[in-house]
């Protein structure tokens, strides 16, 4: 059980590594291009 718990907790960690990395820059891109049409049609 105790080995199982840590297995969740590892994949969790390295999921939340991927999306970070993975996401950081792509979620930027996405903000900064939204955001220039955003503020434009507000």
């Amino acid at each position: 059980m105790n080995t199982h718990s840590t297995s969740i907790g590892e994949n969790f960690g390295l999921v939340k590594l991927v999306v970070s990395v993975i996401g950081l820059p792509h979620r930027f891109h996405g903000f900064s291009s939204v955001s220039d049409p955003h503020v434009n049609q507000k």
